[in-house]
């Protein structure tokens, strides 16, 4: 179980660092687009760590079931 947190946090990360990195990239497009294109990759790094222990949690669920 701890194997997948630190797995949803490695995700997370990775996908924050895009984002500072598309903030950086976008600035000369100004600012209100940038703001947007972060809450963006915000929100996909949130979702990507709900759906990791979703499958987490259904395999945890199968490997029960097999047993």
């Amino acid at each position: 179980m701890m194997n997948s947190k630190i797995k949803s946090f490695a995700v997370a990360l990775g996908l924050s660092a895009w984002a500072v990195a598309a903030l950086v990239l976008t600035e000369m497009v100004g600012k209100f687009e940038s703001v947007w294109i972060f809450f963006a990759v915000f929100l996909v790094s949130i979702l990507s760590m709900i759906y990791s222990d979703y499958i987490e949690s259904k395999k945890s669920t199968q490997s029960l079931k097999i047993k």
